[in-house]
């Protein structure tokens, strides 16, 4: 009788011994899971925070074209990155960008005079001799989608001095969004942002022959550089609370 009462007890002691093991994980578990919780929800909400003062530090009354240039570029690396991996549309940035003039693009010739021997600026394709017949286009590096989304200086011709205003609409948004949403004037800013200037010396060089020494290019990136915008709208999108419009205005 005895035996069996202690048996009994013993059993009892461990069963509740077990569940006080068992609560005690669940409660540890419980604990550990929400403290995970709150880091994962801290460090997006730091994630969406640091992403977003990226952007703000564009929304400004004054800033010059070069910080549009680079607002475009952030814009268009997270875009290619949210559509490279398939994230929602809710992730992406759109940037509209209004133009009050024209921009332009500019090529000067520089030659060496056969009476003075000094460089002289080009006025027009006769100042100087281009025996090699070379195009523009062999002169100067012009990547195809830059060609491909810009009516400007035709590059297909001669080497002369040229400068030409680009087909465009004043007072128009011009939209970064998608790449089949893009307008075409943004793609093609963006496509030689990175050299908003070039400059080819003539390494054939010939007082008689090909008496051109330089040549330079400012592109419309270079021509939109200092001009003054200012920002007029920062939107955030309310699923993901991360900015996704921002507008500039050229003033």
């Amino acid at each position: 009788m005895d035996n069996s009462l202690s048996k009994a007890l013993i059993i009892a002691a461990g069963v509740l011994l077990a569940m006080v093991v068992v609560a005690f994980m669940m409660y540890s578990f419980r604990e550990i899971s929400s403290w995970s919780t709150t880091q994962n929800e801290e460090q997006t909400t730091e994630q969406i925070e640091k992403f977003n003062k990226e952007y703000e530090a564009f929304d400004k009354d004054l800033m010059y074209g070069v910080d549009v240039i680079s607002c475009l570029n952030k814009a268009k690396s997270n875009n290619d990155k949210v559509e490279a991996e398939g994230y929602s549309n809710a992730y992406l940035v759109k940037v509209n960008v209004t133009f009050k003039k024209k921009l332009s693009e500019n090529i000067r010739v520089y030659y060496v005079s056969k009476d003075s021997k000094k460089e002289k600026e080009a006025h027009s394709n006769t100042d100087f001799t281009n025996t090699k017949n070379l195009k523009l286009e062999n002169v100067f590096e012009v990547s195809k989608e830059y060609k491909d989304h810009v009516n400007g200086i035709d590059f297909s011709k001669a080497l002369a001095p040229t400068n030409s205003e680009l087909s465009m609409n004043i007072n128009q948004k011009y939209q970064l969004y998608k790449e089949a949403q893009t307008d075409d004037l943004i793609k093609a800013l963006l496509a030689i942002s990175g050299n908003l200037k070039q400059m080819k010396q003539n390494s054939k060089y010939d007082l008689v022959r090909d008496n051109w020494t330089r040549a330079e290019w400012e592109t419309p990136a270079f021509s939109m550089k200092t001009r003054k915008f200012k920002c007029t709208n920062v939107q955030y999108n309310a699923q993901t609370s991360r900015v996704d419009l921002i507008e500039f205005e050229e003033f």
